[in-house]
């Protein structure tokens, strides 16, 4: 669970490098008071329920978190992201 987790996963699957903007990231109202990170929560947590889709067109309703680019990897702001988050066990 976390952006930063399912992002990784759609480049592994894709083979395609996904380039994300920290500063078009939804941050959920308030995270601050209580007492986290609001960009850190915003990509390590897994209860913001957001749907993370990627289109050649651009989807009604949908927020445009970054690009997706030929090559492998997350990248946010130019610089590798790595994973963070819930991970499930089988």
């Amino acid at each position: 669970d976390g952006l930063s987790s399912e992002l990784r996963h759609l480049s592994e699957e894709s083979r395609m490098r996904l380039e994300i903007a920290s500063d078009r990231i939804p941050i959920t109202a308030g995270i601050e008071a209580a007492g986290l990170d609001p960009l850190r929560a915003a990509l390590g947590s897994g209860e913001e329920f957001e749907l993370l889709a990627a289109s050649p067109t651009p989807l009604s309703g949908g927020i445009r978190i970054g690009e997706v680019r030929e090559g492998c990897g997350v990248y946010l702001d130019g610089i590798t992201l790595e994973p963070t988050g819930f991970t499930h066990a089988w």
